[in-house]
């Protein structure tokens, strides 16, 4: 048992809505990877009913092609707590279709600890700003977002 358990499912809704926003961070098991794994991602937008998701992937390396590499944002493991090493954002890539926030809500609230925190406001910014700038992601698919 988690100390998570303890709390009435009330607080625990109440603690998932109110972190579940652009910047959060979570870690989940990810059924989007090739194995499926442990995965920490960032919310980087909603779709216009607040029904889609979009978040990008946290990877402990850089892409190895160099056309991404300039869409990986380093975080460091200083700021964050919930790093073990330092790592990088792809903006790349918008993940958005197999979790929606029903889903994403659902795991927040059956474990508080896959909530692990947000990136700071300045981290935020340089991420969303890399996304928007991405050829690699549909124009259309920004737009949807609020990107």
């Amino acid at each position: 048992m988690r100390i998570g358990d303890f709390y009435p499912d009330d607080f625990k809704q109440q603690q998932a809505e109110e972190r579940f926003q652009i910047g959060a961070v979570l870690r989940f098991h990810n059924e989007e990877t090739n194995p499926n794994k442990i995965k920490i991602v960032v919310i980087i937008g909603f779709d216009a009913g607040k029904i889609c998701v979009a978040y990008l992937f946290v990877n402990t390396k850089a892409a190895p092609i160099p056309a991404l590499q300039a869409l990986q944002y380093l975080i460091l493991v200083e700021f964050y707590d919930f790093l073990a090493y330092d790592s990088y954002v792809d903006c790349s890539t918008i993940k958005y279709e197999k979790y929606p926030k029903t889903a994403l809500l659902d795991l927040m609230q059956q474990d508080m600890s896959v909530y692990c925190g947000r990136l700071r406001e300045e981290n935020l910014a340089q991420v969303q700003e890399k996304v928007k700038q991405a050829k690699t992601i549909p124009l259309a698919l920004k737009r949807r977002f609020g990107l």
